[in-house]
């Protein structure tokens, strides 16, 4: 049997015991199931073909899916509106959500889905007061840890 190639993405064929090719499929250094005719290919480019049909149609069904838990997620068009309509910046947004402007930014740009809780907390700021509120506990928050990294 041939070494398997150490790659993210790899396909191959081996011979098996009958002196037949059969294609093999490896993604991300886990090695997939071997598969195709029982009896295997009589060529190498023959199982090289179907192995990489296979891989083709594994990540055609890896397509990131905009509905999770039966809701639509936000775009980040939804989310940079939002922002907007609110006075919040990407990089305050970040703070208050506990995650970096970066990430935020990946969220705009549809780099990233957007998590459920962001379309909750957009929701949750247009109640009066409660953005004010945020920024109170978020303030607090780093208050109380910059006292505890001081002492």
């Amino acid at each position: 049997m041939g070494e398997r190639p150490n790659r993210n993405y790899a396909i191959g064929s081996e011979k098996n015991m009958r002196g037949r090719f059969v294609p093999f499929v490896q993604i991300r250094g886990r090695f997939g199931t071997e598969f195709g005719d029982e009896d295997g290919f009589s060529t190498s480019e023959q199982a090289n073909f179907k192995a990489a049909l296979h891989l083709i149609r594994i990540l055609n069904a890896r397509t990131k899916s905009r509905r999770k838990h039966g809701y639509e997620r936000i775009s980040g068009s939804h989310l940079s509106e939002a922002l907007h309509d609110l006075g919040v910046t990407p990089t305050e947004f970040g703070i208050l959500y506990g995650t970096t402007v970066e990430r935020v930014l990946t969220w705009i740009d549809n780099a990233e889905d957007i998590p459920h809780p962001v379309r909750v907390m957009l929701e949750m700021f247009r109640v009066p007061g409660a953005l004010e509120a945020a920024r109170r506990a978020t303030r607090e928050a780093i208050e109380e840890k910059e006292e505890t990294t001081d002492a």
